[in-house]
């Protein structure tokens, strides 16, 4: 197959992947799964890949496939690396991370001080029901707590009740995802997120948008920590922890 989309311009993959998150074409499949691995570290940052293996393992043809990888590169997933016809997952930058944790930390402060002077009170049960719960009742599988975490961060950002700031943030999320799952491996991390977490909820309801704030800045800024500590071995932890069952390892 020639080269005739190696230069496409992102704006034209938009159309594959739909809002609502129907699945309606072969590249927004390639896209998802891709992208799940690369979340899941089951593709680990800095690995390379050519598009001829990634057709092979996939059972797609190049042209969805390059779609697919032409918008995981515009949303920092993956980068062109040794020409066209080999990708490579974004090495782990921690000066970019720390870049989009300090937006991050921005929008949820932003979300915090909405919710607190909103004139009556958002309706935390169900986060309540997931965090201000016993030790006992407790998740400890590391990544079905991130799963959550990110749930507990979007619902809040969500009954701030601006929708573009929403969209902001989950494309903020999507970004971030890969780095903030390592912050789940320690099982400390993960006691910690629920007391914090519960804490949060605690001051929505009884609104002071100080508390509320310094709560949350504290959150974050904890989890901003942890990146600082990333190393190769901890990298490893979390492929290792991940699984092994990746559809371009099999």
């Amino acid at each position: 197959m020639t080269d005739e989309i190696s230069d496409i311009n992102v704006t034209s993959i938009m159309p594959f992947v739909k809002p609502d998150g129907a699945r309606g074409t072969l590249a927004q499949g390639t896209y998802e799964t891709l992208k799940r691995e690369i979340v899941d570290f089951r593709m680990p940052p800095g690995q390379r890949y050519s598009e001829h293996e990634l057709t092979a393992v996939l059972q797609v043809s190049r042209t969805p496939l390059r779609l697919a990888l032409h918008l995981l590169a515009h949303e920092g997933f993956v980068q062109h690396v040794g020409g066209h016809s080999c990708w490579q997952v974004r090495p782990v930058d921690l000066e970019y991370y720390r870049d989009l944790y300090d937006f991050r930390t921005d929008i949820e402060v932003i979300a915090i001080h909405r919710l607190c002077a909103q004139p009556s009170r958002p309706d935390l049960s169900t986060l309540r029901a997931v965090w201000d719960v016993p030790h006992a009742a407790r998740q400890t599988d590391g990544l079905l707590v991130a799963e959550a975490d990110e749930a507990f961060h979007h619902t809040l950002v969500r009954l701030a009740g601006n929708a573009e700031m929403l969209r902001s943030f989950t494309r903020l999320t999507d970004r971030i995802r890969v780095i903030r799952r390592l912050d789940f491996i320690n099982p400390d991390r993960i006691a910690a997120t629920y007391d914090e977490h519960a804490a949060i909820i605690r001051a929505l309801d009884n609104p002071c948008a100080t508390t509320a704030e310094g709560l949350i800045r504290a959150h974050i800024g904890a989890s901003r920590t942890e990146i600082k500590k990333i190393t190769y071995h901890q990298m490893a932890q979390a492929v290792a922890t991940a699984g092994s069952a990746s559809v371009v390892s099999q």
